[in-house]
């Protein structure tokens, strides 16, 4: 790009000094501007164009990184809380709640249940009656959900995490059949929630130590809570033999292993009789039967007992 001589006011040119770094002189009275200057204002814009984009991109990473460790923090934070055990009374005196907001508020003021998505009033009070008891048996310490929720599941109850489900309709296909064995369908589906635990538990269990206690199918379900957090590796070692099984098909190598010391110990046929089938499958229903049972306030032998702590089954009224 030529320059040539500008005029000033009284028509006089004016050459642009040699010495301006900006101009070189182009032949004919007229200057260029420096090809140098241009190309150092290239690279100038450049590299401007390079540190902006350096910058979005370092920015963009500062953000990301701090949402994860924000999330992470959170993530921390809510697994403390649900991993924390409310240090109970050592002896609670349970009231049948009239309504569904008073049994909410006994099982968050006495056991620290924060989430009590419960709508039947009967399965209300038979939850805190049984968590009541359960307290009690232990002095206050132990280890009880802090979230409770009905959904409708192929079985009376189960834990997930912290969660105890509650079936509110408690009608498996399993549990139908061997009820019309019982001669007792027809009067099943007009019984309370109550009503029909104790019959399962008369019916199923009918001559083991298990027939006479309706929280018996609640503790097995805290037994678990309780192994998980008194020995946590040995509840991990046994649960994915358990996880999702059907009791009338396969065996596992923990299965296997788990009827070879019961039959080892001379008590397979204890453990189906006295405890359940249940307890015969796998190491971890071992320990929640016979903590159920212990729970229960029955005694069982040295035998099994033996087997339940090497299991690593947990010790009532120890947190």
């Amino acid at each position: 790009m030529s320059v040539n001589a500008i005029p000033d006011k009284n028509n006089n040119l004016i050459i642009p000094p040699v010495n301006n770094t900006s101009f070189v002189y182009a032949g004919n009275g007229g200057y260029s501007i420096n090809p140098a200057l241009m190309a150092s204002k290239d690279t100038f814009e450049k590299s401007n164009n390079n540190d902006e984009k350096k910058n979005n991109r370092l920015k963009w990473t500062g953000i990301i990184g701090g949402a994860v460790l924000a999330a992470g923090i959170c993530f921390a934070i809510w697994k403390r809380r649900s991993s924390q055990v409310k240090q109970l009374a050592e002896h609670m005196t349970f009231q049948p709640a009239k309504t569904i907001e008073e049994a909410k508020s006994f099982a968050k003021s006495n056991f620290g249940i924060r989430r009590f998505d419960v709508n039947n009033l009967d399965i209300a009070n038979y939850v805190n009656e049984g968590l009541t008891n359960a307290s009690n048996i232990s002095k206050g310490k132990i280890v009880l959900p802090n979230a409770v929720k009905e959904e409708v599941i192929d079985s009376l109850m189960a834990v997930r995490g912290r969660t105890l489900i509650i079936n509110p309709n408690y009608t498996c296909s399993y549990i139908e059949t061997s009820l019309k064995e019982f001669g007792l369908s027809g009067i099943y589906k007009n019984l309370s929630f109550r009503e029909k635990v104790k019959t399962v538990m008369s019916q199923f269990y009918k001559g083991s130590l298990k027939e006479s206690d309706e929280f018996s199918n609640l503790y097995h379900e805290l037994g678990h809570l309780n192994h998980e957090h008194q020995n946590k590796r040995m509840y991990d070692i046994y649960r994915k033999a358990g996880s999702g099984h059907d009791i009338t098909k396969g065996v596992t190598q923990e299965s296997e292993e788990h009827v070879t010391e019961l039959l080892t110990r001379n008590i397979l046929d204890d453990t189906r009789n006295k405890i359940s089938t249940y307890a015969a499958l796998y190491p971890n229903e071992y320990v929640a039967e016979v903590y159920s049972i212990m729970m229960s306030g029955k005694t069982l032998s040295k035998e099994i007992m033996d087997l339940y702590y090497k299991y690593g089954g947990p010790i009532i009224g120890k947190i």
